[in-house]
């Protein structure tokens, strides 16, 4: 991601936003919490890291960036 947040010009503002070039912001923590798929991945006890992973990258992907 790091690569891809490089090529793009986006930097980490924080631990809990993703800022990039153009101005828009998206709250990675927020969005996690918003999403049930993700809520209710991280707060199985069984859940593999795979899938805690696939969770977030997903609530973070479907995310809405606002202009910050």
């Amino acid at each position: 991601m790091n690569l891809l947040c490089r090529a793009q010009g986006c930097f980490r503002a924080g631990r809990d936003a993703a800022v990039s070039a153009l101005g828009w912001v998206v709250d990675l923590t927020a969005a996690v919490k918003a999403d049930r798929h993700a809520t209710a991945t991280l707060k199985e006890p069984t859940a593999r890291p795979g899938s805690k992973r696939a969770a977030i990258k997903s609530a973070i992907l479907l995310a809405h960036p606002v202009k910050g």
